[in-house]
């Protein structure tokens, strides 16, 4: 039927200047038409975008968005039209409309759209989304004229559009017409940042269409030939990354195979190691855009599922423009000083190829980007529980989550602002999409190219990225968006069969294959991590939970050649013990909720005390609603979480949840400011393995870390955090407070105490131990305070 349409909140509403309209049991009583009695006949009216009571459009805000407005200037049919005005250049260069609908376009031959440009040689595209399956498709921009454009068209019938099936080119039919459910307009804006444009007078044309056929590949046995010669750099110094082109032609069916196609470089270490760095597919290019990477080479013939064209007489494209190539690139971050020996290869079913052997001398360190200075993360040599960074430089994780976003590049730049060193982040269909849902196996190169870029700035402000593969609800909730669905052409019937099946554990492979060949050569990369809250996901047992993490964590351990930390990570400590027990699974990542916060912190770590493995706390937060951090409204709870895990055994503080309703909404960055003074010069590796904690009668409490030299403790109120509005005026302390440690080593100390609001030392004094014990005073004080407390001169075991 034609749905009444509103401006929808999935998107950003039109700011109006109509009236909203009137409340559902006020309204009249809607026609309600058949499908059957859509008018497709010649071009007949759709919608006349006469207001919100006719159709509701909204902006998608995932694109840039502007002001709508219902106008009567400019309509060329009725009595209004729709004026979209500009707020300045977006970041998108789109302005994506859209229109939740119930469709059958099945008989059509094109939509036709009244259009006033505010400038020449704009462009506009109709995308349309069509069940089953979330298709997404969209038509080749038409470029406008200033000034009205009447009747641009947007055809049905002809191979011009592009989806999944299409390869998202240019070249394809749209497909389901028969069940649109979104209709979509696209307006590209390039330069403009101001002006408006009007929409007028959308309608249907009418002429019976043959359903669209499946394109054949072009595909023929071609043994491997490099197309240009690639060479290894002579000199790099250590850390620094090399990128390395190339460029070969080679049969295959499969671009993502690696058991297909494979290129690489067989590399051995100044130490003797040998180790296999593959190459990955970047894209395809035309023969002019490739002309410095192909140094001038004659055209290459057809392969793979690429085409050199035949050029047409009456064609303006020049030849070389029609020629594809496609192009691998090869990443390696050198971890040893000296003489390296590699050979480049290509190999397919028909043969294999090799380059003459190279050297490449690699220096001491140079590397000035903050990402990566001091090369890979790391579990200590030292010490089993803490982590640090392959030149031996202590690093203890602290940040937060932002696991999507349509852009990282603000929050990166606000974690190095207020010290911070970890960003984790997700794969999933409304964030970083990368695996292809209609094409199993395959992967958006553009969202790629997304990645690439937040790895670069990574780099540049030196906070590292945990990477999650995928996350829980892929076999629940959005089972309808997984590339593993046998609806969607993966090779699971059940979501439960996701980790059983063995097709589908060898499409997960090429996900991490492909992502460790693209990523994993940059240090900014702190950790992989296979799945989130795996314990939450959908299965038929806990055995082929734990079967497929073992099976995953050991696969990408071999494939991934710069040796980055793998985890999981669980909402429940108490879930399968033996899951950390693999050796490839490096640290432990847990999850944990709620107001209590010492309670949450406490039951995270107290079942790992006796692992001999880092423990994080990756996920925490108020609850598990936005909602439930309401009451907090000056950050009592992210304070006492990370002030809690910095005062415990943990291999970094906990990484908070909520970056955008509580964090980024109430602007708590200075809560992790404080923090972060705290942190400063820090090296955990061999201390404070021992948890304690003492509560005092009127509520207040002492928790920490301590060894036999020193501690870590936080004075706090956990009443604070269940419910912050009680705080009320009171000081934390009104007079000091005597605390007594035992079981230290008998000798002089010094101890500080630093405000948890401000992150400032606000006193500090000497003090002594005599018969393994040792008495503070802890202040009086109006905020929650830590205490650092360390013996003037540490003890390390030796002979004398």
């Amino acid at each position: 039927m034609l749905a009444t349409l509103a401006f929808s909140c999935v998107g950003s509403a039109f700011a109006l200047d109509d009236k909203p309209p009137p409340l559902p049991d006020n309204k009249p009583p809607e026609k309600v038409l058949p499908k059957s009695e859509l008018p497709v006949v010649g071009a007949d009216l759709f919608d006349g975008f006469e207001g919100p009571d006719t159709s509701i459009w909204a902006f998608d805000s995932a694109d840039d968005e502007a002001i709508g407005q219902y106008v009567e200037d400019g309509a060329t049919q009725g009595k209004r039209a729709l004026k979209v005005t500009l707020r300045g250049k977006g970041k998108k260069g789109k302005i994506h409309l859209r229109r939740d609908l119930e469709l059958d376009l099945s008989q059509a031959s094109a939509l036709l759209l009244d259009v006033t440009s505010p400038a020449p040689k704009l462009q506009i595209a109709l995308a349309l989304r069509s069940e089953p399956g979330g298709i997404f498709q969209e038509s080749s921009p038409i470029t406008l004229k200033e000034g009205l454009n009447r009747d641009v068209r947007f055809p049905l019938d002809s191979a011009t559009w592009k989806n999944e099936k299409s390869k998202w080119q240019y070249d394809g039919l749209p497909v389901n017409l028969k069940s649109v459910a979104r209709l979509m307009l696209l307006i590209f804006t390039a330069d403009e940042k101001e002006g408006s444009f009007v929409l007028d007078n959308l309608r249907i044309e009418g002429e019976t269409i043959g359903r669209p056929g499946s394109a054949a590949k072009v595909y023929r046995e071609w043994r491997p030939e490099f197309d240009v010669a690639p060479v290894l750099p002579p000199t790099a110094s250590l850390y620094e990354g090399v990128q390395i082109p190339l460029l070969f032609h080679a049969s295959y069916k499969d671009i993502f195979d690696r058991t297909d196609i494979a290129c690489g470089m067989s590399v051995t270490t100044p130490s003797g190691k040998a180790l296999d760095v593959r190459g990955f597919f970047a894209g395809a290019l035309s023969r002019r855009e490739s002309a410095k990477l192909a140094a001038g080479r004659a055209p290459v013939p057809p392969w793979g599922p690429f085409k050199e064209e035949t050029a047409d007489p009456k064609s303006k494209t020049p030849p070389d423009e029609k020629t594809i190539i496609p192009v691998w690139m090869l990443r390696f971050t050198p971890q040893e000083i000296g003489r390296y020996t590699a050979t480049f290869y290509v190999r397919n079913s028909s043969g294999e190829i090799r380059s003459v052997e190279q050297s490449m001398i690699v220096a001491p360190e140079a590397v000035t980007q903050p990402g990566r200075k001091g090369g890979n993360v790391r579990v200590s040599l030292r010490d089993p529980k803490q982590l640090e960074l392959s030149d031996n430089a202590p690093f203890y994780i602290f940040g937060q989550n932002v696991c999507w976003t349509q852009d990282w590049a603000p929050y990166l730049d606000k974690i190095k602002a207020y010290g911070g060193n970890t960003c984790r982040i997700w794969l999933c269909p409304w964030g970083l999409n990368l695996e292809l849902k209609s094409d199993a196996g395959s992967y958006d190169l553009e969202e790629a190219r997304r990645l690439d870029a937040l790895i670069e700035k990574a780099e540049a402000t030196g906070v590292r990225i945990i990477f999650c593969f995928t996350f829980h609800g892929m076999t629940k909730d959005f089972w309808g968006d997984s590339a593993y669905n046998l609806a969607n052409g993966g090779p699971c019937a059940r979501p439960q069969d996701f980790f059983a099946d063995r097709a589908a554990k060898n499409q997960f492979k090429r996900l991490l294959a492909y992502a460790s060949a693209r990523w994993g050569a940059s240090p900014a990369i702190l950790s992989w991590e296979l799945i989130n809250e795996i314990n939450i996901a959908a299965y038929d047992s806990e055995e082929d939970v734990v079967n497929w993490s073992r099976e995953m964590s050991s696969y990408l351990a071999a494939v991934d050649t710069h040796h980055h930390l793998i985890t999981n990570s669980v909402n429940w400590a108490g879930f399968r013990p033996d899951l950390w027990q693999d050796s490839h699974i490096d640290f432990v990542s847990i999850h944990s909720y709620g107001p209590d916060v010492a309670s949450v912190v406490y039951k995270s770590f107290a079942p790992f005390s006796v692992i001999k493995k880092p423990v994080l706390l990756s996920e925490f937060g108020g609850g598990w609603r936005a909602t439930d951090d309401l009451p907090d409204k000056d950050g009592a709870r992210l304070r006492a979480g990370l002030w809690l895990t910095a005062c415990s055994g943990s291999c970094g503080t906990a990484l908070p949840w909520w970056w955008d309703t509580y964090i980024e909404t109430r602007h708590l960055y200075p809560v992790f400011t404080a923090a972060s003074h705290f942190l400063v010069g820090e090296d955990r590796r061999e201390r404070y393995g021992e948890w304690v904690q003492k509560a005092f009668p009127d509520g207040l409490a002492v928790t920490g870390v301590m060894d036999a030299q020193g501690a870590r403790l936080l004075v706090h109120r956990p009443d604070w955090t269940k419910s912050p509005d009680s705080r009320g005026e009171a000081p934390l302390t009104a007079a000091a407070l005597p605390l007594e440690l035992t079981g230290v080593v008998d000798g002089d100390y010094h101890v500080e105490f630093w405000d948890t609001v401000d992150g400032a030392k606000f006193s500090e004094a000497d003090v002594a131990a005599k018969d393994g014990k040792l008495t503070i005073q802890l202040p009086a004080h109006k905020s929650e305070f830590a205490v650092k407390l360390n013996r003037k001169e540490w003890l390390r075991p030796g002979i004398k």
